[in-house]
């Protein structure tokens, strides 16, 4: 063995007696009381024998300890460590004698001498004045602050430097809203007087988001150059000063709150006749911080709580400065009204100001009572869904605001004094009549209260329900004198297929209405059908448009309205679907799910849901529709490339003609074209194709048309069925003054001939922010009709042989004539990564007949001659010949790219770490990828002569990947496969020298893969995909044009390779080309696919 001992990378000699801080044999200086210095020492064996370790002593066992001891036994090449500490006891230079026994034959034992010194480092002191402010009073949470003041430090401290920092504490004394902000930097030791710094200033201290007291606060920050740690001195309390921390003032962090004095609201006058102005004035009060864009909302109330289902008077915009405020408000009482109503005030209705308290925002005000008029009585009608459950209520019930046709519904009678009386109503009959048309009558029933002497007939053939009534039982006299008592109630069912509003009108009937100890009153005293029952009915409460059908026009309302709360200009309740009789204020997901779900539906879909317990309101609709003939415009347009946006300010260039076998698209773009300024909120068409001409793939909706998205591909009947989709919910602004892409369709030219695209209607229309379904009349389609005229260049002929492998893992390849042959093989596990010599003679393959990795085998074309070349540990992969035929490259999961003899002999590794080697047609250089574990790669080249590597490829964006590069004949470009990060293939030619790039192929959208291999030729390029529906093999023009489909089997054909023909050459000058793929799976790492 032979020892090595070093300290900070340096060696040791034995016997050293000289120490030294850059072998970390001096230790520096270390504060007597509270400071120490630890260092690690490192023992190395550099011989080949085994060197063992004793236990390592100093001398100074006072000043200086082992804290750890290194292994007793190191092999060859190893090494241990172990520590050594300074802790020192007194002032002054501390030195020792570091030992320990070994078993190297010279150097036994192993001595070397350490010192450190010893010494006492004073405090720096610190002293603050003209602070400014020095109180920063109260702030809301989350705000900064900022100040100045001056600053004098002294530091007496040796190898010590100095900091002023100045930051928030909270009572416990930690720093809160981050590291303290230094105002004054580092400064070395200085004489007793001090340093002084003016007008020292700090900004955007950020303050805590709890509320509480807290303290801005500076002191002292220390750092000792030996061990460079910095130490803030904030050990004391914040309400302690010392000479090295000082406060700068305090502040407070409060939430603002805002609240109603008391009485909060006065409303004058108090008594006034329905239809009346009211005032209402009250004081409110902000506390804590101002606030911005307070407003107060005001509604009448029966109880002094503020419910959004009360009757919305109003709002106003109120100061949000700290302090008391008067707010003030004039409203009109609705007519009829009755009973005792208060006017409620509310501040902050949406919560969108966080408070300390926000249970204390509503006041009200006192209790107004509107002054008797002429009618003794009143008698309203209302329709429930359900009958109450008590005869007896304290307000009237809330009627419904809509009927679905076929639903069943009541309506009830309801009586109460208009006068104030404290008199009873004993009982009263009464007439009403209905529409016949819209609903039938089924049963009546008299509660539990007028249930003597009762009458009534339901008379559906002519409308009207005849002198329902009855009396109370003798001795009760105390119904309806404060409160609404129900006379009875009535079922009605509406009629399927009707529109329009059911209408009730309550008449005099056979007796009159009656109070006790007065007797009969007065028709001419008695408040009827004010107002006058009217239901809306609603087919469905999604047909926003009331076009029959859930569909484009009602999402377009819809969206419009979308966030939109009472009080907004936008606000409509007809689609707030989930909360419809108590509405939440809110249109949002809720809402749209219900709308969703029941997308497509005609309204007479016995399959449509509704959400429980609520009505319907008909439609606001925010405009009528457009009275110009055309409203909008749509257009299809065939492209050569895909548009880069979804809108654009002109239409994109149109194609006329395409080369047989290229892919281009067809795009559909609309916009108004009437003026109007609302945004095409989405719409449905369709546009039909010869199909013995293109094939149709993937249905695209670009990014804007994503929601409730349709359309399919009926390609024997050459047919885009019902292409479109819907914005995201309050997207409203798009089409108004720009085109706009609803979606797009990739064509592949497959035949000769002129294809026409033409649009016609879809399952639904087009429609418009706030207006909903445009017509039909109203679109301008197909002017003019798209054709695009799809002309051949003929393939050149093929002088090559392409070798694939299908799903059945057997190796075969296709000449010329189409004819398919096997390549003889036993049983050898998995096949993967042919590749042709350059004469044609022989196929390097990977396989894996009796062992779990792959090994590199040869074999000719008829199956003779199969022999294993390699015999290595790790996967091996991807092989290919040297143009001379003489060597094979591979690679290798363990040994990155490596070469080998043909006969065996020679492996070696070239250093590389890389997948899918391919050698150029010189047998200079080697194209690669460095695939890794993201699959983001791109292409290199490496110089076998030079040993140098060039990047051909450089990525533009996450998730991009370059691979699987093959020659071109005259080594100048090389066929590449492009992945984009929306995993989208794409061949792409390069140039080596220039690096510049030429797309084969438009982005294959319907195709898995598209691994390419240039013919020897040059003419050709093969590749792999699944654009019939089944991974084949095609070949196109190198130049483009001239797509060919060369397999079409059911066992599917994979990873293609071209390869010459025995006896033949290249005009290129190069005898083959090979390149072939296994269909093996792979893991990062493996030059597999």
């Amino acid at each position: 063995p032979e020892i090595d001992v070093q300290g900070n990378g340096v060696s040791i000699a034995d016997g050293d007696t000289t120490p030294s801080t850059s072998d970390h044999t001096d230790f520096g200086s270390a504060d007597i009381t509270s400071g120490s210095v630890t260092r690690t020492f490192t023992v190395r064996n550099t011989g080949t024998g085994t060197l063992t370790v004793g236990s390592v002593s100093v001398s100074d066992t006072t000043n200086f300890s082992v804290v750890s001891q290194p292994a007793s036994s190191v092999g060859a090449g190893s090494s241990t460590t172990f520590q050594i500490k300074f802790d020192p006891a007194s002032t002054g230079t501390k030195t020792a004698t570091v030992s320990f026994s070994n078993n190297d034959s010279n150097e036994n034992p192993y001595d070397f001498r350490i010192v450190g010194s010893a010494v006492v480092i004073g405090e720096p002191k610190l002293r603050l004045w003209n602070r400014n402010p020095t109180d920063w009073g109260t702030k809301s949470p989350g705000s900064t602050i900022s100040g100045t003041m001056d600053v004098q430090m002294w530091n007496n401290s040796p190898n010590a430097l100095c900091q002023t920092v100045i930051g928030i504490r909270d009572s416990a004394g930690n720093w809160v809203g981050g590291e303290p902000q230094v105002i004054v930097n580092t400064i070395p030791e200085m004489d007793s007087d001090g340093s002084t710094y003016s007008g020292r200033s700090f900004s955007n201290l950020t303050l805590p988001t709890t509320p509480g007291t807290y303290m801005v606060w500076s002191c002292m920050a220390q750092q000792t150059s030996n061990a460079g740690a910095i130490s803030y001195f904030k050990s004391l309390t914040p309400a302690t000063e010392n000479e090295m921390n000082r406060t700068v003032g305090p502040v407070v962090v409060i939430l603002p709150d805002l609240s109603w004095d008391s009485p909060s609201l006065i409303a004058t006058p108090a008594n006034v006749s329905a239809g009346s102005s009211v005032h209402v004035a009250g004081t409110y009060r902000i506390s804590g911080q101002d606030v911005s864009g307070l407003q107060i909302y005001y509604r009448l109330s029966p109880d002094q709580t503020y419910d959004d289902s009360d009757l919305a008077l109003g709002a106003e915009y109120a100061s949000g400065t700290v302090g008391s405020h008067t707010s003030s408000f004039d409203c009109i009482l609705p007519s009829p009204i009755t009973g005792t109503y208060y006017i409620v005030a509310k501040l902050d209705v949406h919560n969108t100001i966080a408070e300390s308290n926000e249970n204390n925002n509503t006041g009200a005000s006192n209790a107004i009572q509107p002054k008797p008029e002429n009618a003794k009585i009143d008698v309203e009608l209302v329709a429930v869904a359900t009958p109450n459950s008590a005869d007896t209520a304290s307000t009237l019930p809330t009627s419904l605001n809509s009927v679905r046709p076929g639903q069943a519904f009541y309506v009830e009678a309801w009586l109460k004094n208009r006068d104030f009386s404290v008199n009873g109503i004993t009982g009263g009959y009464l007439d009403f009549a209905f529409d016949k048309t819209k609903v039938t009558g089924g049963t009546l029933s008299h509660g539990g209260i007028y249930t003597n002497l009762p009458s009534g007939i339901i008379d559906n053939a002519n409308g009207k329900v005849d002198d329902f009534g009855g009396n109370a039982a003798p001795g009760v006299i105390d119904k309806g004198d404060n409160e609404w008592v129900r006379l009875g109630y009535v079922s009605f069912t509406v009629g399927t297929g009707v529109t329009g509003n059911a209408i009730f009108t309550a008449a005099p009937g056979i007796d009159t209405i009656a109070r006790a100890g007065e007797g009969a009153i007065a028709w001419s005293n008695v408040e009827l059908n004010t107002p006058q029952l009217s239901i809306p009915v609603v087919g469905c409460m999604y047909d926003l448009d009331n076009s029959g059908r859930i569909g484009t026009g009602d999402y377009a309302v819809f969206s419009a309205a979308w966030h939109g709360r009472p009080g907004d200009h936008f606000w409509n309740p007809a689609c707030d679907f989930d909360k419809r009789g108590a509405s939440n204020g809110y249109i949002d997901t809720a809402d749209y799910s219900w709308l969703s779900s029941n997308w497509l539906k005609y309204t007479t879909d016995p399959t449509i849901t509704y959400p429980p317990n609520v009505s319907i309101l008909p439609a606001k609709r925010l405009m009528t529709l457009a009275e110009a003939p055309l409203a909008i415009d749509v257009e299809l347009l065939p492209v050569a490339s895909l548009s880069t946006g979804d809108t654009a300010a002109a239409l994109p260039t149109t194609i006329t003609q395409a080369k047989l076998g290229s892919i281009f698209y067809v795009e559909v773009w609309a916009k108004n074209i009437d003026g109007s300024t609302r945004g095409i909120t989405g719409g449905y068409l369709d546009f039909s194709f010869e199909s013995a001409l293109v094939s149709a793939g993937t249905i695209s909706h670009g990014k804007l048309y994503t929601n409730l998205t349709g359309g399919s591909v009926l390609q024997s009947s050459g047919l885009i069925d019902d292409l479109g989709g819907n914005a995201a919910p309050g997207v409203i602004d798009k089409g108004n003054d720009e085109w706009v892409r609803i979606g797009y369709v990739p064509f592949t030219a497959m035949a000769r001939g002129t294809v026409h695209f033409n649009a016609s209607p879809g399952i639904d229309t087009m429609a418009r922010a706030g207006e909903g379904s445009i017509a039909w009349a109203q679109v301008q389609l197909n002017s003019p009709t798209r054709a695009v005229t799809i002309s051949s260049d003929p393939p050149p002929a093929q002088t090559f042989r392409t070798i694939f492998i299908d799903s059945k893992n057997r190796l075969l390849y296709i000449s010329p004539s189409s004819k398919v042959t096997k390549v003889s093989l036993p049983k050898m596990g998995n096949i993967s990564s042919p590749a042709w010599s350059t004469d044609g003679q022989w196929i390097v393959f990977c396989a894996s007949p009796t062992y779990g990795v792959q090994q590199v085998w040869v074999v000719r074309p008829d199956g003779s001659g199969r022999r294993r070349v390699t015999n290595g540990y790790g996967d091996l992969s991807n092989p290919d010949f040297s143009p001379d035929g003489k060597r094979i490259v591979f690679s290798s999961r363990q040994s990155g790219l490596c070469m080998i003899n043909f006969d065996g002999t020679g492996e070696t590794a070239l250093g590389v770490f890389g997948v899918h080697p391919t050698f150029s047609p010189d047998g200079r250089f080697i194209a690669y990828s460095n695939w890794g574990q993201t699959y983001e790669s791109d292409v290199f080249i490496y110089d076998l002569r030079k040993k140098t590597i060039r990047q051909l490829t450089r990525r533009s964006e996450a998730g991009e990947a370059f691979n699987y590069a093959n020659w071109s004949p005259d080594g100048k470009k090389l066929i590449v496969n492009r992945l984009s990060s929306a995993r989208t293939y794409e061949l792409v030619v390069i140039n080596r020298v220039t690096g510049s790039e030429r797309s084969l192929t438009p982005t294959l959208t319907n195709s898995d893969e598209a691994w390419a291999s240039w013919a020897p030729d040059g003419q050709s390029i093969v590749f792999q995909s699944n654009m019939s529906g089944i991974n084949s093999i095609w070949s196109i023009n190198s130049t483009g044009g001239g797509l060919r489909q060369l397999t079409n089997w059911a066992d599917g054909a994979y990873y293609p390779s071209c390869g010459q023909l025995p006896g033949t050459k290249t005009s290129a000058g190069r005898e083959a080309m090979k390149r072939v793929f296994s269909d093996t799976p792979i893991e990062p790492g493996y030059l597999l696919v």
